[in-house]
Protein backbone atom coordinates (compact mmCIF):
# COMPACT_ATOMS: atom_id res chain seq x y z
CA UNK A 1 0.00 0.00 0.00
CA UNK A 2 0.88 3.56 -0.78
CA UNK A 3 0.98 5.45 2.12
CA UNK A 4 2.19 8.64 0.58
CA UNK A 5 -0.99 8.21 -1.76
CA UNK A 6 -3.24 7.41 0.94
CA UNK A 7 -2.68 10.29 3.12
CA UNK A 8 -2.50 12.53 -0.05
CA UNK A 9 -5.95 11.76 -1.03
CA UNK A 10 -7.89 13.99 1.44
CA UNK A 11 -9.38 11.10 3.47
CA UNK A 12 -7.69 11.99 6.24
CA UNK A 13 -8.92 15.61 6.43
CA UNK A 14 -12.53 14.30 6.35
CA UNK A 15 -11.61 12.56 9.27
CA UNK A 16 -10.84 15.25 11.37
CA UNK A 17 -13.68 17.92 9.99
CA UNK A 18 -16.24 15.31 10.99
CA UNK A 19 -17.45 14.65 7.21
CA UNK A 20 -16.13 11.27 6.94
CA UNK A 21 -19.10 8.48 6.85
CA UNK A 22 -18.42 6.10 9.48
CA UNK A 23 -16.93 3.20 7.18
CA UNK A 24 -14.20 6.02 6.30
CA UNK A 25 -13.90 6.68 9.89
CA UNK A 26 -13.40 3.47 10.73
CA UNK A 27 -10.92 2.98 7.94
CA UNK A 28 -8.99 5.89 8.85
CA UNK A 29 -8.52 4.11 12.52
CA UNK A 30 -8.08 0.78 11.89
CA UNK A 31 -5.17 2.00 9.12
CA UNK A 32 -3.54 4.37 11.85
CA UNK A 33 -2.91 1.45 14.03
CA UNK A 34 -1.33 -0.31 11.11
CA UNK A 35 0.94 2.42 10.03
CA UNK A 36 2.53 5.03 12.48
CA UNK A 37 2.66 7.77 9.62
CA UNK A 38 -1.41 7.57 9.09
CA UNK A 39 -1.61 8.40 12.74
CA UNK A 40 0.70 11.52 12.92
CA UNK A 41 -1.13 12.56 9.78
CA UNK A 42 -4.23 12.77 11.96
CA UNK A 43 -2.86 14.56 14.98
CA UNK A 44 -1.24 16.71 12.89
CA UNK A 45 -3.82 17.84 11.16
CA UNK A 46 -6.30 18.15 14.66
CA UNK A 47 -3.49 20.11 16.08
CA UNK A 48 -3.35 22.39 12.91
CA UNK A 49 -7.27 22.77 13.07
CA UNK A 50 -6.91 23.79 16.59
CA UNK A 51 -4.45 25.96 15.73
CA UNK A 52 -6.38 27.97 13.12
CA UNK A 53 -9.22 27.94 15.77
CA UNK A 54 -7.26 30.03 18.21
CA UNK A 55 -6.12 32.41 16.03
CA UNK A 56 -9.52 33.27 14.24
CA UNK A 57 -10.84 33.09 18.14
CA UNK A 58 -12.01 36.77 18.96
CA UNK A 59 -11.61 37.73 22.74
CA UNK A 60 -14.36 38.70 24.57
CA UNK A 61 -14.35 42.43 25.24
CA UNK A 62 -12.51 43.91 28.25
CA UNK A 63 -15.38 45.54 29.69
CA UNK A 64 -17.58 41.86 29.65
CA UNK A 65 -16.44 40.88 32.90
CA UNK A 66 -17.31 44.21 34.75
CA UNK A 67 -21.33 43.65 33.01
CA UNK A 68 -21.13 40.28 33.71
CA UNK A 69 -20.05 40.80 37.71
CA UNK A 70 -22.89 43.69 38.11
CA UNK A 71 -25.49 41.62 36.36
CA UNK A 72 -24.93 38.97 39.28
CA UNK A 73 -25.55 41.65 41.64
CA UNK A 74 -28.28 43.06 40.53
CA UNK A 75 -29.67 39.47 40.55
CA UNK A 76 -29.24 38.78 43.69
CA UNK A 77 -30.18 41.52 45.09
CA UNK A 78 -33.60 41.54 43.46
CA UNK A 79 -34.25 38.11 44.41
CA UNK A 80 -35.26 38.41 47.73
CA UNK A 81 -37.42 41.24 46.63
CA UNK A 82 -39.29 38.52 44.44
CA UNK A 83 -39.71 35.85 47.01
CA UNK A 84 -40.56 38.77 49.95
CA UNK A 85 -43.59 39.80 47.81
CA UNK A 86 -44.74 36.41 46.73
CA UNK A 87 -45.05 35.36 50.65
CA UNK A 88 -47.35 38.65 51.05
CA UNK A 89 -49.33 37.93 48.08
CA UNK A 90 -50.52 34.65 49.39
CA UNK A 91 -50.79 36.23 53.07
CA UNK A 92 -53.29 38.85 52.01
CA UNK A 93 -57.10 38.12 50.48
CA UNK A 94 -57.56 41.23 49.04
CA UNK A 95 -54.05 43.56 47.69
CA UNK A 96 -54.83 47.04 47.01
CA UNK A 97 -53.40 47.75 43.08
CA UNK A 98 -51.21 50.35 44.39
CA UNK A 99 -49.19 48.07 46.72
CA UNK A 100 -49.52 45.39 43.88
CA UNK A 101 -47.77 46.92 41.76
CA UNK A 102 -45.21 47.70 44.54
CA UNK A 103 -44.84 44.20 45.40
CA UNK A 104 -44.66 43.08 41.85
CA UNK A 105 -42.54 40.19 40.74
CA UNK A 106 -39.39 41.99 39.51
CA UNK A 107 -39.12 41.51 35.72
CA UNK A 108 -36.09 38.73 35.29
CA UNK A 109 -32.61 40.19 33.50
CA UNK A 110 -32.04 37.73 30.56
CA UNK A 111 -29.34 40.25 29.72
CA UNK A 112 -26.87 39.21 32.53
CA UNK A 113 -27.95 35.74 32.44
CA UNK A 114 -27.14 35.50 28.30
CA UNK A 115 -23.64 37.27 29.52
CA UNK A 116 -23.10 34.60 32.22
CA UNK A 117 -23.63 31.59 30.27
CA UNK A 118 -21.22 33.41 27.62
CA UNK A 119 -18.75 33.87 29.99
CA UNK A 120 -19.23 30.47 31.13
CA UNK A 121 -19.37 28.99 27.92
CA UNK A 122 -15.69 30.76 26.56
CA UNK A 123 -13.87 29.48 29.64
CA UNK A 124 -15.22 26.11 29.44
CA UNK A 125 -14.29 25.62 25.54
CA UNK A 126 -11.00 27.98 26.48
CA UNK A 127 -9.99 25.31 29.27
CA UNK A 128 -11.28 22.06 26.90
CA UNK A 129 -9.12 23.42 24.07
CA UNK A 130 -5.72 23.85 26.04
CA UNK A 131 -6.24 20.31 27.51
CA UNK A 132 -7.08 19.03 23.84
CA UNK A 133 -4.04 21.10 22.43
CA UNK A 134 -1.81 19.72 25.18
CA UNK A 135 -2.85 16.33 24.87
CA UNK A 136 -2.38 16.56 21.04
CA UNK A 137 1.25 17.59 21.73
CA UNK A 138 2.07 15.02 23.80
CA UNK A 139 0.56 12.50 20.93
CA UNK A 140 2.08 13.98 18.43
CA UNK A 141 5.78 13.63 20.87
CA UNK A 142 5.53 9.79 21.03
CA UNK A 143 4.59 9.19 17.68
CA UNK A 144 7.56 11.30 16.85
CA UNK A 145 9.46 9.01 18.82
CA UNK A 146 8.22 6.46 18.01
CA UNK A 147 9.05 7.16 14.71
CA UNK A 148 12.38 7.58 15.00
CA UNK A 149 12.52 4.21 16.64
CA UNK A 150 11.35 2.65 13.70
CA UNK A 151 13.70 4.42 11.48
CA UNK A 152 16.73 3.51 13.73
CA UNK A 153 15.23 0.37 13.54
CA UNK A 154 15.02 0.43 9.69
CA UNK A 155 18.63 1.52 9.33
CA UNK A 156 19.64 -1.48 11.68
CA UNK A 157 17.94 -4.36 9.58
CA UNK A 158 19.69 -2.20 5.96
CA UNK A 159 22.98 -2.91 7.61
CA UNK A 160 22.26 -6.00 8.80
CA UNK A 161 21.10 -7.29 5.10
CA UNK A 162 24.11 -5.41 3.47
CA UNK A 163 26.37 -6.68 6.03
CA UNK A 164 24.59 -10.62 5.56
CA UNK A 165 24.45 -9.68 1.46
CA UNK A 166 28.84 -8.68 1.55
CA UNK A 167 29.08 -12.24 3.09
CA UNK A 168 27.23 -13.86 0.76
CA UNK A 169 28.79 -12.24 -2.17
CA UNK A 170 32.18 -13.00 -0.21
CA UNK A 171 31.26 -16.72 -0.06
CA UNK A 172 30.62 -17.02 -3.80
CA UNK A 173 34.17 -15.29 -4.66
CA UNK A 174 35.25 -18.37 -2.29
CA UNK A 175 33.44 -21.37 -3.73
CA UNK A 176 34.42 -19.72 -7.48
CA UNK A 177 37.99 -19.70 -6.67
CA UNK A 178 37.84 -22.81 -5.60
CA UNK A 179 36.23 -24.37 -8.60
CA UNK A 180 38.67 -23.02 -10.73
CA UNK A 181 41.04 -25.14 -12.45
CA UNK A 182 43.94 -22.63 -11.75
CA UNK A 183 43.39 -22.90 -8.17
CA UNK A 184 46.16 -25.33 -6.58
CA UNK A 185 45.08 -27.39 -3.13
CA UNK A 186 48.64 -27.91 -1.60
CA UNK A 187 48.53 -29.75 1.57
CA UNK A 188 51.04 -29.17 4.85
CA UNK A 189 51.14 -31.78 6.98
CA UNK A 190 52.46 -31.30 10.77
CA UNK A 191 56.63 -31.69 11.75
CA UNK A 192 57.99 -33.20 14.52
CA UNK A 193 56.55 -30.56 15.97
CA UNK A 194 53.03 -31.29 15.93
CA UNK A 195 52.65 -34.47 14.13
CA UNK A 196 49.09 -34.55 13.85
CA UNK A 197 48.91 -31.08 12.02
CA UNK A 198 47.18 -30.45 9.27
CA UNK A 199 46.64 -26.83 7.05
CA UNK A 200 45.58 -26.92 3.56
CA UNK A 201 46.31 -23.81 1.05
CA UNK A 202 44.15 -22.80 -2.01
CA UNK A 203 46.39 -21.09 -4.45
CA UNK A 204 45.69 -19.67 -7.61
CA UNK A 205 47.79 -19.27 -10.13
CA UNK A 206 46.08 -16.47 -12.18
CA UNK A 207 44.90 -14.11 -9.57
CA UNK A 208 47.86 -15.17 -7.14
CA UNK A 209 45.18 -14.95 -4.35
CA UNK A 210 45.55 -16.97 -1.25
CA UNK A 211 42.96 -19.15 0.91
CA UNK A 212 43.51 -21.42 3.42
CA UNK A 213 41.96 -23.97 6.39
CA UNK A 214 43.06 -25.27 9.09
CA UNK A 215 42.25 -28.64 9.55
CA UNK A 216 44.54 -29.48 13.03
CA UNK A 217 46.71 -26.93 14.66
CA UNK A 218 46.97 -26.66 18.44
CA UNK A 219 45.98 -24.15 20.43
CA UNK A 220 48.34 -21.03 20.53
CA UNK A 221 50.53 -20.15 23.55
CA UNK A 222 49.50 -17.07 25.31
CA UNK A 223 52.41 -14.50 23.64
CA UNK A 224 52.06 -16.33 20.46
CA UNK A 225 50.63 -16.40 16.96
CA UNK A 226 50.79 -18.48 14.21
CA UNK A 227 52.54 -17.03 10.74
CA UNK A 228 51.90 -18.42 7.66
CA UNK A 229 55.02 -17.85 5.20
CA UNK A 230 55.23 -19.15 0.97
CA UNK A 231 58.40 -20.18 -0.19
CA UNK A 232 59.45 -18.01 -3.27
CA UNK A 233 62.70 -19.20 -5.55
CA UNK A 234 63.90 -20.76 -2.17
CA UNK A 235 63.23 -17.46 -0.32
CA UNK A 236 60.57 -17.50 2.73
CA UNK A 237 58.01 -15.13 1.96
CA UNK A 238 55.52 -13.51 4.92
CA UNK A 239 52.14 -14.15 4.08
CA UNK A 240 50.94 -12.66 7.20
CA UNK A 241 49.60 -13.81 11.03
CA UNK A 242 45.99 -15.02 11.52
CA UNK A 243 43.58 -15.78 13.90
CA UNK A 244 43.08 -19.53 14.93
CA UNK A 245 39.64 -19.81 15.11
CA UNK A 246 38.30 -18.33 12.10
CA UNK A 247 40.61 -20.06 9.69
CA UNK A 248 39.65 -23.18 12.06
CA UNK A 249 36.02 -22.58 11.04
CA UNK A 250 36.15 -21.60 7.41
CA UNK A 251 38.00 -21.15 4.41
CA UNK A 252 39.95 -17.97 5.37
CA UNK A 253 40.95 -15.22 2.74
CA UNK A 254 44.59 -14.59 3.04
CA UNK A 255 45.10 -10.46 2.53
CA UNK A 256 48.73 -11.32 0.82
CA UNK A 257 48.93 -12.45 -2.99
CA UNK A 258 51.81 -14.36 -4.27
CA UNK A 259 53.21 -15.76 -7.46
CA UNK A 260 55.83 -18.39 -8.50
CA UNK A 261 55.33 -20.31 -4.94
CA UNK A 262 57.52 -23.22 -4.67
CA UNK A 263 55.86 -24.29 -1.42
CA UNK A 264 54.00 -22.80 1.64
CA UNK A 265 54.73 -23.28 5.66
CA UNK A 266 53.38 -22.15 8.87
CA UNK A 267 55.54 -21.19 11.99
CA UNK A 268 54.49 -20.21 15.55
CA UNK A 269 55.91 -16.88 16.00
CA UNK A 270 55.73 -14.37 19.03
CA UNK A 271 52.80 -12.53 18.62
CA UNK A 272 53.01 -9.75 15.88
CA UNK A 273 54.54 -12.34 13.41
CA UNK A 274 58.19 -11.84 12.69
CA UNK A 275 60.05 -10.69 9.66
CA UNK A 276 61.55 -14.05 9.22
CA UNK A 277 60.68 -17.41 10.40
CA UNK A 278 61.79 -19.47 12.94
CA UNK A 279 62.83 -22.86 11.81
CA UNK A 280 63.10 -24.41 15.10
CA UNK A 281 59.27 -23.40 15.47
CA UNK A 282 58.34 -24.74 12.19
CA UNK A 283 54.40 -26.56 12.51
CA UNK A 284 53.62 -27.57 8.83
CA UNK A 285 55.15 -26.99 5.46
CA UNK A 286 53.97 -28.65 2.03
CA UNK A 287 54.88 -28.50 -1.52
CA UNK A 288 53.03 -27.27 -4.47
Amino acid sequence: MDIKEYISSGIIESYVLGSASPQERQEVECMGHIYPEIQLEVRKQQLMIEEMANKLAVAPPAELKAKVMDAITQVEQELPEATQAKTESKAEKVIPIQRAEENAKPTFNWAAAASIILLLGLGAYWYASSNQITGLKNQLAELTNKANQIETENEQLVAALSESDSAYQNAEAVNQMLASHSTQTVEMPGTANQPDALVRVFWNTDSRKVLMKVESLADVPAGKQYQLWAIVDGQPTDMGVFDLTAAADSVLEIPHQVENAQAFAITLENEGGSPTPNLDALVVIGNV
